[in-house]
């Protein structure tokens, strides 16, 4: 289980995300848990980028605060999409032919994550 939730409210509210508590919480774990080797994860030469599999079941069994059904979390997922946090893989990952949603991380990642949100947006440094 995730002992704690970490939410940079003020990133949020700034950014104008409308995203909710249990967004914000399936996403805190789904950042934490992209970093570990257990995380199912897949390079994408296109997007020079990983992307990650999570399962719903899984999110659900380290965030039972939550209280909600593994169709919700999906649901919670969406959200994340359409803020520009997660990105759905299509191609050779699409879900219809791996039986499984692969993730990017999404625009909006290292801007609610890592960045003063006076700074530029890039995440590389200057040349």
């Amino acid at each position: 289980m995730k002992f704690s939730i970490n939410i940079n409210q003020k990133a949020v509210v700034d950014l104008g995300l409308d995203l909710d508590l249990t967004d914000l919480a399936i996403f805190d774990f789904m950042s934490d848990f992209a970093l570990t080797d257990a995380c199912e994860k897949v390079y994408v030469q296109a997007e020079n980028a990983f992307a990650y599999w999570f399962s719903a079941d899984l999110i659900l069994s380290q965030l039972p605060i939550l209280r909600i059904t593994p169709r919700a979390v999906r649901q919670h997922i969406n959200n994340l999409e359409k803020c520009g946090l997660l990105t759905l893989c299509k191609g050779e990952l699409d879900a219809r032919r791996t039986h499984k949603a692969y993730y990017l991380f999404g625009p909006m990642y290292a801007r609610l994550k890592f960045f003063d949100l006076e700074q530029s947006n890039s995440v590389l440094p200057p040349s």
